[in-house]
């Protein structure tokens, strides 16, 4: 904390600059504000909430190394990802992707670029996870953010060929079978549900509701029209190994599955359904 304490501390910029940092200690000693260059870096230590110099410059220079492995990353530069991870391991953990799970949930994601994940991307996760990085991470937040959309299928099946767990609770709370029911996708649904059946919950009664979220699935490869989809909605469709007979609560089966956290699932899924179909039917006109 600053030893001023009228002086209320600063929070660094989003990409801090080592050298504009010194800049500024210089500025303090040009202008009389301290003893020496020493003095003036502490206090900007101080101003920006570290305990010294040191401290602050090696947080600055994580940043700087945290936001090269992005660019690595984002531009399938493995061996470049290579080169920082081996020199820093801490890097395995570091700040980055979906809710900052890591870097691993960042490649996995295949955002950046956006596209089906590529020899190289696929390299860059196996090697990761065999030099340090957990596949678990965040709750097995790689695999739950690979989930999102189908054409990642290739990294879903890399990742619980390392051991990501298909039934773990992103962050705690939410299947991984929530992603592709949350973007409804089916392939990663149809995935996910050859994988393993979906696990039993401690209310049994919820364990079979959440089984209906993959009804979605069929009406989607069905590509029928929104009418013919709301009576499906409405009318029993049992699942092969399952006692679904009430589809049309799929959805709702969320916030009962994923530990009472609420949300409109239901009106928002069907939402999502609806404008699908009517995309697919624009398409085909």
């Amino acid at each position: 904390m600053p030893t001023d304490s009228s002086e209320a501390t600063r929070p660094l910029p989003d990409r801090p600059n080592l050298r504009h940092l010194k800049d500024q200690a210089k500025d303090l000693l040009k202008t009389g504000q301290a003893d020496s260059l020493t003095d003036a870096q502490y206090k900007i230590a101080q101003r920006y909430g570290f305990a010294n110099w040191p401290k602050l410059k090696a947080h600055v220079e994580t940043l700087e190394e945290i936001g090269q492995l992005k660019q690595a990353i984002d531009t399938n530069d493995l061996a470049t990802v290579k080169k920082l991870m081996t020199r820093n391991s801490a890097l395995h953990s570091a700040p980055l992707g979906y809710n900052k799970n890591g870097p691993l949930t960042w490649v996995a994601e295949c955002r950046v670029p956006w596209e089906p994940p590529s020899a190289t991307r696929l390299a860059m996760a196996e090697w990761m996870i065999e030099h340090g990085s957990d596949v678990h991470q965040g709750g097995d937040g790689p695999l739950m953010r690979a989930a999102l959309v189908g054409h990642r299928a290739p990294m879903m099946e890399l990742l619980v060929s390392r051991g990501a767990d298909v039934n773990a609770q992103w962050n705690g709370y939410f299947p991984i079978i929530f992603a592709p029911c949350e973007t409804v996708e089916p392939i990663p649904l149809k995935w996910r549900w050859t994988m393993a059946p979906i696990p039993v919950a401690r209310n049994p009664a919820a364990s079979i509701r959440a089984r209906r979220w993959i009804t979605l699935s069929a009406l989607i490869h069905a590509q029928t029209s929104w009418a013919s989809a709301s009576i499906c909605l409405r009318r029993p469709n049992a699942l092969p190994g399952t006692t679904c007979r009430q589809c049309w609560i799929c959805c709702e089966a969320a916030s009962i599955y994923c530990k009472n956290i609420l949300m409109p699932s239901r009106r928002w899924c069907i939402g999502n359904l609806r404008n699908l179909i009517s995309a697919r039917q624009r398409n085909a006109a």
